[in-house]
């Protein structure tokens, strides 16, 4: 069932959708989207030959001649799934739909990505979504099979591994216990315990006694957190984090707020609700986090420091966090 929906080609667009126009760009003549069309034309060809990786750039070419049009998305988003470029698939799904909500098709085709990224949870939602669009699509019935079957998969492995954990960590002696403090600072943070009548601030495995406060996501889906997030940050610098503590807890329309993210790399956009900030990574696909999401990210890392150097899990502690 997944290759009939990885196989799927669009011959054409069906309505006027609302086009999508970055602020620098030109829409297309009549010109340059009568040779958009002819290049999709030959690339539905060589997609259905087998020839992926062609239909690949004939799409692509289709785009440069004619950006508005949602289905050379659609039909990228396919050549790209054929091609196992999984992100680049759910990329141009999303783009697709971007430029056409209304049209099932995108769903399908958005679906079918996030499940080949091993995003089966997501997928569910996208099949459900075209599914109220199109109810008796067969392709979107047995995608969303596919998906809830995967992401109960996922839900039962999650659940073995905790039980692993949980299993392999070392027993809790009264006698060891301590007090944990937590220093969540603004460039660099430390985890320190209260033992034997003096503090003792605890090194994390390289043997460092604070840590970069710094989160980034890495195009194949990894997290990083202190010293690994910030060593790739010159390569990465739209999708590390950092400094995230001087807008906690503030709000978008604040003087203050607006002239700390005018610096950063990374987007950082108001809640259409409340304004508070929330960063935009785009290596989870345009995710929105909030401030706060990415702050226990880093104090989630000083507890596992702390647990490492201890040798048993820290919610037997008294905690203690410093966050002026």
């Amino acid at each position: 069932m997944m290759s009939k929906m990885m196989g799927q080609d669009d011959s054409g667009s069906d309505g006027e959708g609302a086009a999508f126009a970055p602020p620098a760009r030109v829409p297309p003549d009549e010109m340059s989207k009568m040779a958009a069309q002819k290049l999709k034309d030959e690339g539905n060809a060589a997609f259905t030959a087998g020839n992926w990786l062609n239909a690949l750039g004939l799409f692509t070419r289709a785009i440069e001649m004619d950006y508005t049009d949602h289905v050379f998305y659609s039909n990228r988003s396919g050549a790209n799934l054929k091609l196992l470029r999984t992100r680049d698939a759910v990329s141009d799904a999303n783009q697709c739909i971007a430029l056409k909500p209304n049209w099932a098709k995108g769903y399908s085709r958005l679906g079918a990505a996030l499940l080949a990224d091993m995003q089966p949870e997501e997928a569910v939602q996208a099949f459900k979504k075209g599914l109220n669009m199109d109810p008796k699509n067969e392709v979107m019935i047995e995608g969303l099979k596919d998906a809830t079957a995967a992401a109960e998969e996922e839900k039962k492995r999650l659940a073995e591994e905790e039980k692993e954990e949980e299993a392999a960590a070392p027993a809790y002696n009264p006698e060891d216990s301590v007090v944990i403090g937590i220093d969540l600072g603004t460039t660099f943070s430390c985890v320190a315990v209260w033992k034997g009548g003096g503090v003792e601030i605890l090194e994390d495995d390289g043997g460092n006694r604070t840590t970069p406060s710094f989160v980034a996501f890495t195009p194949d889906g990894a997290r990083l957190v202190g010293e690994a997030a910030k060593s790739q940050a010159a390569r990465n610098p739209k999708n590390t984090l950092y400094d995230i503590k001087r807008i906690l807890g503030q709000k978008m329309g604040e003087h203050a707020v607006r002239d700390e993210v005018k610096r950063f790399p990374f987007e950082i956009v108001a809640d259409k609700e409340t304004d508070d900030p929330r960063i935009k990574v785009e290596a989870l696909n345009g995710k929105l986090m909030p401030p706060e999401q990415v702050s226990g990210l880093v104090l989630a890392h000083m507890k596992r420091i702390a647990e490492a150097r201890l040798g048993h899990r820290s919610e037997e502690h008294t905690s203690e966090l410093q966050s002026p």
